[in-house]
């Protein structure tokens, strides 16, 4: 009886140990696995893709080592997109004049190419054919390239920017005019959420998105893009007039977008601003830089206004438009829709639950299944004991 109890007793063992270990091997293979959503950002003359296995690749031109790949070309650039060097587990991408900056999973920004405002933040005026880490910034949730600054959002709501200071439209009348070679902090910006800033060639301005909906906009204002109702530029951050709810902002040279949480696009410039007639439903917007702009709607059907000398609006047609007007399909025939089968594509199963969190719960399903496995093994013993009694008798 005593050889039979103890077979059973490995049995159960080997497989109370087997169901056990199997979660941890599961969720280890899990946490190996890196996935973050794919975006694409363009540049002035180039263009970064970032993958969902948090690799960057690039393509266009390459005078100073913008696409990152350890070398410099000079026209026409590359044409087919090749991977950015020593770079992965990214999360965010932004290609500005000549140059590209990433943001990777621990918060910590990464740059390359063009350095001669110290837009690479390394604390240098040195190109970099290679991605560089930007000194002293970390804790950091979004990224802007512009022409030759750019900024960075941390995750305690303040913005830091670096690059060219051209009469203090970037970092304020406290900070010397020219080129700032490492981050320093934004004047009287707090509760920050999102940020942009223009890529276009020209004068610059920037916005912000404060936690409660209000933006505020500093640099050139030429054009009245900052919103004030002057054409007066600042060096100081100050509210745009007459917007709230706001959830996401474009800029370009000479006007500013925001997109409201009600789906409606408002813009600010000095030939006048307000509503955008005729568009409704919105979910994103881009600003493009010879004076036209993009939307998204919820369906997933494109739309733009504002000129179209190169055809960039997409309406098979030239010339200017001053209501937004539908993008076309593929040849001409009906209309773009970013979702396939003008049906909104499921999301991808990625669960929300943190690794810690996921831990717990499988910690919770090896104890659970080590408790079954010693009353199967309980169970077990007293048969094989009240069967031993039968036998004796």
């Amino acid at each position: 009886m005593k050889k039979v109890i103890k077979k059973w007793t490995l049995v159960v063992l080997t497989l109370v140990l087997v169901l056990g270990v199997a979660p941890l091997f599961g969720l280890q293979a899990q946490a190996e696995e890196f996935y973050t959503d794919p975006m694409i950002s363009a540049g002035l003359h180039h263009t970064l893709a970032l993958k969902s296995d948090g690799t960057v690749w690039a393509w266009g031109a390459n005078y100073y080592g913008q696409l990152g790949d350890g070398t410099t070309s000079g026209t026409p650039g590359r044409p087919i997109p090749a991977r950015v060097d020593n770079l992965d587990e990214v999360t965010a991408i932004s290609a500005g004049g000549a140059y590209s900056l990433a943001l990777k999973s621990d918060g910590t920004v990464w740059a390359w190419g063009s350095n001669r405002h110290g837009e690479l933040g390394d604390g240098t005026q040195t190109n970099s054919t290679i991605p560089v880490q930007v000194k002293n910034l970390i804790g950091v949730t979004a990224i802007v390239a512009g022409e030759d600054r750019s900024l960075a959002l941390k995750s305690d709501g303040t913005v830091w920017a670096w690059g060219n200071n051209f009469l203090g439209l970037l970092l304020g009348d406290d900070v010397l005019p020219g080129s700032i070679k490492n981050p320093t902090q934004v004047q009287n910006l707090v509760e920050i959420t999102a940020i942009a800033t223009t890529v276009d060639l020209g004068a610059a301005h920037s916005l912000a998105i404060k936690s409660d909906g209000t933006v505020w906009a500093w640099g050139s204002n030429s054009g009245g893009q900052l919103g004030d109702g002057t054409t007066i530029s600042r060096t100081t951050a100050a509210q745009v007039n007459n917007l709230d709810k706001i959830i996401a902002v474009a800029a370009e040279r000479g006007y500013s977008l925001a997109l409201k949480s009600d789906g409606t696009v408002w813009t600010s410039r000095s030939n006048g601003g307000g509503q955008i007639n005729n568009l409704t439903g919105v979910t994103a917007v881009s600003a493009g830089g010879s004076h036209y702009a993009v939307a998204v709607k919820t369906d997933g059907t494109v739309w733009a206004w504002g000129d179209s000398s190169s055809g960039q609006l997409g309406d098979g047609r030239f010339g200017k438009r001053t209501e937004p007007v539908q993008a076309k399909g593929e040849g001409g025939v009906g209309y773009l829709n970013l979702y396939v089968g003008n049906t909104r594509p499921t999301s991808p199963a990625i669960s929300t639950e943190s690794l810690t969190d996921k831990l717990r719960s499988t910690q919770k399903e090896v104890a659970l299944i080590v408790v079954l496995g010693i009353a199967l093994l309980g169970g077990i013993i007293v048969f094989v004991v009240i069967q031993g009694k039968k036998k004796n008798r």
